[in-house]
């Protein structure tokens, strides 16, 4: 068995963070044509717009998107962080208009 191909649970935490970007903002994190094109830009880095992510979901997502597994937050980390912790009122105030533009291109693209 060849180690570089070796996952474990914080492969994961990763694809938490992929999905969890992908809801607060969205659109997917890393975009490219082909799989190999999207497996050499998932660099970690992503880029958010300030005022619909907050600084606090932000570094959770940030903190999950690490690319080298040993500096990833942990599944305790990610219960412990700030954004996990906030009063849900705070949630309540975000706008959802991105979410409906989502699904409705989501179903435009499963349509075709």
């Amino acid at each position: 068995m060849d180690n570089d191909f070796v996952h474990d649970k914080r492969v994961d935490l990763w694809s938490l963070g992929a999905i969890l970007y992908t809801m607060l903002c969205g659109i997917f994190p890393f975009q490219a044509d082909g799989d190999d094109l999207i497996f050499r830009k998932c660099t970690g880095k992503v880029a958010f717009d300030a005022v619909i992510v907050s600084e606090r979901a932000q570094e959770l997502v940030r903190g999950l998107l690490q690319v080298h597994p040993d500096n990833r937050f942990t599944i305790n980390d990610i219960l412990k962080h700030e954004w996990m912790r906030e009063d849900d009122i705070v949630l309540h105030r975000h706008d959802l208009t991105l979410a409906a533009t989502f699904l409705a291109d989501w179903e435009a693209t499963a349509i075709s």
